[in-house]
C-alpha cells in the first residue's frame, strides 16, 4: 500500500508564515514614524493570531473530508443472493486468499456463492491458527465498480466467541476505504451487538476501483477462523477514481487555507 507523507498543516503553516515574515523585513527595513503604532509589533501580533487561528481550519477541512463515512451494525441472518452485485461470485475473480478450514469450505461463499458442504450452502470459514490472527481475501471486480458502502455478514458460534472476528478492513486500489472495530477481544459479538449473527453496514463517499483486498482479524476463541455468510457492495451511480495520495480532498482545502490567509494578511499589511 503506497504512503505520501504529506502535512497539509505544514504546507499552510509555510505559506501563512512566508508572507507575514516578508512583511516583517520589509517593516524592519523601513523608518518607523513615531507618532504612528509600531508597525512591526502589529505584524508579529497578526502572526500570532493567524498561526493560533490556522490549526482550527486545518482540522475542519479535515473533518468534513470524512464526515460521509459510518458504520452500523445490526442482528441480521443469511443475506439473499444478488447476481446483480459487483461483489457477486460471477463478477469477480478473487486472485487470492488466505486458507479456509478445509477443501469443503469454499471462499466463493462469501460472495454469494452456495458451494460450501462443511456446515451449509452459502458459508466459508477460515482455517484455524494459533493466537489472533488475520485473514486475507484478494479480489478483483470483473469491470469498475462503484461502491459507497458494503454490508458484511458475520455469524460466530452460538453462545461462545469462536469464529468472530474483532476487526474488518477494506482497502481499494490499495487505499483503505474503510476500518471498522468488531467484537472486543476476548468477548463476542452476542455481547457487543446482543446477536450471534450480525450485519456490519458501512458507508462512505463513493469511490470507483477495480482492485479490493478484505482483511478480517479473529478474536481469540479456541477455533478462532472466522465465519462470513455474504460480503456485498453499495452502489452508487456517483464516484470517483482513487490514486494513491491519502484524502486528496484534505489537502488541496488545507492549501486553499493557507492561500487565502496569506491574501487576506498580505491586504491587511498594506492597508
Amino acid at each position: 500500500m503506497s504512503h505520501t507523507d504529506f502535512n497539509p498543516e505544514h504546507f499552510a503553516n509555510v505559506g501563512v508564515t512566508g508572507c507575514l515574515d516578508a512583511q516583517t523585513e520589509k517593516v524592519q527595513g523601513k523608518a518607523v514614524n513615531p507618532r504612528q503604532p509600531a508597525s512591526l509589533s502589529r505584524i508579529e501580533k497578526q502572526k500570532e493570531k493567524v498561526l493560533i487561528f490556522l490549526p482550527t481550519i486545518l482540522l475542519s477541512s479535515l473533518l468534513v473530508s470524512t464526515a460521509w463515512a459510518s458504520t452500523v451494525i445490526t442482528p441480521a441472518g443469511t443475506p439473499p443472493a444478488n447476481p446483480w452485485n459487483p461483489f457477486y461470485y460471477t463478477n469477480i475473480t478473487i486472485t487470492s486468499n488466505s486458507p479456509t478450514y478445509n477443501a469443503q469450505s469454499n471462499i466463493k461463499d462469501m460472495f454469494g456463492g452456495t458451494f460450501s458442504t462443511l456446515e451449509a450452502p452459502g458459508r466459508v470459514i477460515f482455517a484455524d491458527q494459533p493466537g489472533q490472527v488475520t485473514y486475507d481475501v484478494f479480489f478483483t471486480t470483473n469491470s469498475p465498480a462503484t461502491l459507497n458502502g458494503y454490508s458484511l455478514f458475520l455469524t460466530e458460534d452460538a453462545g461462545s466467541l469462536n469464529r468472530s472476528a474483532t476487526n474488518f478492513e477494506l482497502l481499494a486500489n490499495g487505499n483503505v476505504i474503510s476500518n471498522v472495530a468488531l467484537a472486543g477481544k476476548g468477548s463476542s459479538y452476542a455481547v457487543s451487538f446482543g446477536s450471534d449473527a450480525i450485519d456490519v453496514s458501512a458507508s462512505f463517499a463513493p469511490v470507483t476501483a477495480t482492485t479490493f483486498e478484505a482483511i478480517f482479524t479473529s478474536n481469540i476463541g479456541v477455533n478462532n477462523g472466522v465465519r462470513i455468510l455474504g460480503f456485498q457492495a453499495a452502489t452508487s451511480s456517483g464516484g470517483a477514481s482513487l490514486d494513491p495520495t491519502p484524502e486528496p480532498s484534505s489537502i488541496q482545502l488545507a492549501m486553499l487555507t493557507g492561500l487565502v490567509f496569506a491574501a487576506f494578511c498580505r491586504r491587511r499589511i498594506q492597508h
